[in-house]
């Protein structure tokens, strides 16, 4: 499959809401031939699962391959999210 192709492949599932199929397919397309679209697009649909930790990573890993990838942003966004604490919501 074409690289082009599989990011298109992996896209179209995470449009529809396949998280899931989004994920596994960029893991296998990270074995074969792994690039920083790859990276950013497995953080994207482990994020949509709710695996932070995972979808973190996928972005370290996109960010050091091509330190303009839009998972430089992806990955601030999450750190923001998990730095937000308000502590009057969680002990009222």
């Amino acid at each position: 499959m074409a690289k082009s192709t599989i990011h298109t492949d992996i896209r179209k599932h995470l449009d529809a809401g396949r998280a899931h199929e989004a994920k596994m397919q960029a893991q296998q397309a990270l074995k074969e031939a792994p690039d920083a679209d790859l990276h950013y697009l497995h953080g994207l649909a482990c994020a949509r699962l709710g695996e932070y930790h995972h979808a973190i990573n996928a972005f370290n890993h996109a960010e050091r391959l091509n330190p303009d990838s839009p998972a430089v942003h992806a990955k601030a966004m999450l750190n923001e999210i998990y730095a937000f604490r308000n502590m009057d919501m969680i002990n009222p």
